[in-house]
């Protein structure tokens, strides 16, 4: 960041207002959670809480924060080494929970 990136100096003239202020707009964010379902990530460890646990609580959070900015912000989730598979290509142990568009 520059020395003028955060205020507006009267030396500026519009054209590098615009720019400065363009790379501040809201923009689209797509994020894909790949999350791992394997047996390892179920073993439970401190607090009672698996591996798994905490990362679904993340990808819980991040999802709550997305929708609540609004927005176009796309995210999808993935479970890979899963018992079940769901998703359009037929791999086995691939499970698409939320899809991007």
């Amino acid at each position: 960041f520059g020395s003028n990136d955060f205020a507006f100096d009267e030396d500026l003239d519009d054209d590098n207002r615009q720019s400065i202020a363009a790379r501040y707009e809201k923009t689209r964010d797509s994020v894909i959670f790949l999350v791992d379902s394997s047996e390892k990530m179920m073993k439970t460890g401190a607090e009672d809480k698996s591996s798994f646990d905490i990362v679904l609580e993340l990808v819980k959070n991040v999802v709550q924060n997305k929708l609540i900015q609004g927005g176009s912000n796309e995210i999808g989730v993935c479970f890979y080494n899963t018992e079940k598979a769901k998703n359009s290509n037929g791999f086995a142990g691939i499970y698409n929970a939320i899809e991007l568009d």
